[in-house]
């Protein structure tokens, strides 16, 4: 995500801006001087004139630096689908905490590790169909290769093992309470079966019910690739008119959505900006709020 632009003060951009009660002009001309009396000016009747001020003038509001979000249309849905992992599951929290448990990995620049290593799984998942932990796996191994580092098979095994405990986002359990109460729910996901499963266990528990579970090992394929969502419109039985798909990753999700021509609705939990044409939050509880759940 771009650093946000450095803040200047208004006034050094602005010469209609007011300074310690001069008041200058845009036109860049000297601000006009006002008359000297020795005494009060009098009105007609005798009453102290009002002193006259140059009007002040107001800075113009800066455009926005994205489109405002597309506004939220769920007229006709019967289903609310979801991607798990970053928008359901804390997958920064997640991986970040398996990054810190690898011993290689002290002392290094673990969020810009992080994020290398997002980048290399990209071009996995784009090949022949494997496992999303050996996926996990390689991508682990190929960031720590081009940094001089070795690591070992545990660490690898006990990276890829540790998706299963990450946490779910403290609004996620009772915001999908609510938004169950408009729709049944779906998962569309990048994962095998029993690592999805555990993930939404402690959900499952607290009553969240999921009328279809969509996996990788399931389709042999991955987001952003289509399988996934044909699949979910075959089990469903629905047109992708009648489901609304909710995901905090445009890349793997919102756009190939849009693309097939699904409604969606971006959870921004990173705080990246929602764009022109998509609906954004910034949690599920604000889209329960939003459905006046």
């Amino acid at each position: 995500m771009a650093a946000p632009a450095e803040q200047t003060d208004l006034a050094d951009r602005d010469p209609g801006r007011v300074h310690d009660g001069e008041h200058a002009h845009r036109d860049g001309r000297e601000p006009r001087e006002l008359p000297r009396h020795a005494g009060p000016v009098r009105g007609r009747r005798g009453a102290p004139a009002p002193r006259r001020l140059a009007p002040r003038r107001v800075a113009p509001r800066p455009a926005p630096l994205v489109s405002p979000p597309a506004r939220l249309d769920t007229s006709g849905i019967e289903v609310l689908s979801f991607d798990c992992y970053g928008t359901i599951i804390d997958w920064d929290g997640g991986i970040a905490a398996a990054f810190a448990a690898v011993p290689a990995f002290r002392d290094q620049d673990l969020p810009a590790l992080v994020a290398e290593r997002e980048e290399i799984e990209k071009h996995f998942l784009a090949e022949p169909y494997r496992p999303y932990r050996d996926i996990l796996r390689a991508s682990l191994q190929e960031t720590a290769a081009r940094h001089g580092l070795s690591l070992s098979r545990d660490d690898l095994d006990a990276f890829a093992a540790s998706m299963p405990t990450w946490p779910p986002f403290p609004d996620s359990t009772s915001a999908l309470l609510q938004l169950q109460r408009h729709g049944s729910l779906a998962i569309l996901s990048n994962v095998e079966r029993e690592v999805l499963d555990a993930s939404l266990a402690p959900l499952e528990r607290a009553g969240v019910r999921f009328s279809a579970k969509i996996t990788a090992d399931r389709v042999h394929s991955y987001k952003p690739a289509r399988a996934h969502f044909d699949a979910a419109l075959a089990e469903l039985e629905l047109s992708a008119s009648s489901i609304l798909h909710v995901a905090g990753s445009r890349y793997h999700d919102i756009d190939p959505a849009a693309q097939l021509g699904w409604r969606a609705v971006f959870v921004d939990r990173r705080g990246d900006g929602g764009g022109a044409g998509t609906p954004t939050v910034r949690s599920l509880a604000e889209l329960a709020r939003s459905l006046g759940s």
